[in-house]
């Protein structure tokens, strides 16, 4: 008959380290998803923007646009549109940086959405 090995801790020792990878990666992935995210959604609506309130003036479109970038929380200069019109196209873009901040690290990412439309 096999004899049995004893190992003490090492099944657990090895699920806690299992364990506190899989946080730490989950955990910068929530952060900078976040980040993602928001352009993502912000990208989105000035798309929605182009297709449904294309005909409103320029400082319309800007004004609805600074207000969903105040509530998407992205940093000021994301509210800072510009709207460009030429041989029937719109086209409305932006740009800003936002931060990933994590303990011990911060990483800034910039984003420049820009959307055309007829």
């Amino acid at each position: 008959m096999g004899h049995v090995v004893a190992r003490r801790g090492i099944t657990k020792g090895g699920c806690l380290i299992f364990v506190l990878v899989v946080s730490a990666i989950a955990y910068v992935g929530v952060h900078a998803g976040e980040v993602y995210f928001r352009y993502y959604k912000f990208k989105g609506a000035m798309e929605e923007e182009l297709r449904y309130r294309s005909l409103l003036p320029d400082d319309r479109i800007k004004a609805n646009l600074m207000a969903i970038a105040d509530s998407l929380k992205l940093p000021a200069d994301a509210g800072v549109v510009t709207v460009t019109r030429k041989d029937g196209q719109i086209t409305v873009e932006s740009q800003y940086a936002d931060t990933i901040a994590l303990p011990y690290f911060k990483k800034e990412v910039r984003f420049a959405p820009k959307v055309t439309g007829g």
